[in-house]
């Protein structure tokens, strides 16, 4: 029975080695698609900041929805030693342009 490319019964390294290629380029290939921005490491006050911008525009933005440092950053007034205040109307501004 003739097989798949994609399914090819592994016999040797050489193979192996084709095979973790060819995965590692579809994942680069696909992941470009899907994700919006590579993982980054932020402060609890801008993920907090986030979470609230979210909570009071659910009509506006889903949930599932993350915004990225750079967008968190326009919507932020960072204060020393206090939560950071959140601007909504800027912060709607920030999901209209990254939906577009």
């Amino acid at each position: 029975m003739p097989q798949s490319r994609y399914s090819m019964e592994l016999s040797g390294p050489t193979q192996v080695i084709d095979k973790i290629m060819f995965n590692s380029r579809a994942r680069a290939a696909i992941i470009s698609l899907v994700e919006r921005f590579e993982n980054a490491y932020i402060c609890i006050d801008c993920n907090l900041a986030e979470g609230q911008a979210k909570l009071n525009l659910p009509q506006s933005i889903p949930r599932d929805f993350t915004f990225s440092f750079s967008e968190i950053m326009t919507f932020i007034e960072a204060r020393e030693n206090r939560v950071h205040q959140v601007d909504l109307a800027k912060a709607l501004d920030a999901w209209k342009a990254a939906k577009s």
